[in-house]
């Protein structure tokens, strides 16, 4: 794997950028989740056999951290080398959009507004 390091980055951009590369956010009081389902041809045609996640952290300032290295597989069996390759190398757009600036326009970064069923409201302890 060739990721870069920890990268911080407005929480609806990060949600942007990831949706797009056809992730899904799966938020809960500390951090959000973003997971894609590949398929393994050899044991499934139709279904997901191994699902990538990768981990953000919220931070106080409404940015969230993601750490590259954090990111990893589930799912049934061994992950082939194809589709680590193919994840990781997605995972690097990824970051590489996040760090360019000009990646998603200013007004769509701004107008952007999870729905409700993005991002649930925890109780306060």
């Amino acid at each position: 794997m060739n990721t870069t390091s920890m990268i911080t980055a407005p929480a609806q951009r990060v949600r942007h950028v990831f949706i797009q590369h056809g992730f899904t956010g799966i938020s809960c009081q500390e951090k959000e989740t973003f997971v894609l389902g590949w398929i393994d041809q050899d044991m499934d045609e139709l279904r997901a056999s191994h699902v990538f996640t990768v981990p953000a952290i919220y931070l106080p300032d409404g940015k969230l951290l993601i750490e590259p290295e954090k990111a990893s597989f589930s799912g049934y069996g061994q992950v082939p080398e194809y589709i680590q390759t193919q994840a990781h190398e997605q995972l690097n757009e990824i970051l590489a959009a996040l760090n360019d600036d000009r990646s998603v326009p200013r007004e769509e970064t701004h107008s952007y507004k999870p729905l409700d069923s993005e991002r649930m409201p925890f109780p306060k302890p």
